[in-house]
């Protein structure tokens, strides 16, 4: 299946405001949370955003969303509330990106993730419980990273 790169304008042309079905709310610790809706234009929405910031998408031949790759991304946790949204996605590189335990929980929505990638990144054991439910996960990298260090 050959894979094409998406380009960057055509998302932020296809936003209008009848799109924004983006909810900023604060959680229990304070923090900022985004929530988007699942349906078409929420999905562009998260598409578009994450185009924004720098991610590379590539598509299937039914223009869903199957790679995405944000190796070196800083705030990664905060963008994979985006990348949750995209439920076809099959393959997600994030290694040497800042991203977290509490990232991981996000991806725990993406139930057709095949690949992983999170070598050199700062997941710890405690995220690894978040991966658990990803049926079909394949391949998992994880070198370089807080998994399996015990402070003593």
């Amino acid at each position: 299946m050959r894979m094409q790169s998406f380009p960057f304008a055509f998302f932020f042309r296809s936003i209008f405001a009848g799109a924004l079905s983006v909810l900023l709310s604060t959680n229990a610790h304070g923090d900022e949370q985004t929530t988007v809706r699942t349906d078409g234009a929420s999905i562009r929405l998260a598409r578009a955003e994450l185009v924004r910031l720098g991610a590379r998408l590539e598509f299937d031949r039914n223009a869903r969303v199957e790679l995405v790759a944000m190796a070196g991304f800083r705030e990664t946790d905060k963008a994979m509330h985006f990348v949750a949204q995209l439920c076809h996605v099959r393959t997600l590189d994030l290694r040497e990106s800042d991203i977290t335990d509490r990232g991981l929980a996000e991806l725990a929505k993406l139930k057709k993730l095949e690949r992983l990638c999170l070598w050199a990144t700062n997941v710890t054991d405690a995220g690894l419980q978040y991966l658990s439910e990803m049926r079909d996960l394949k391949e998992l990298a994880l070198g370089d990273t807080n998994i399996g260090n015990v402070a003593t």
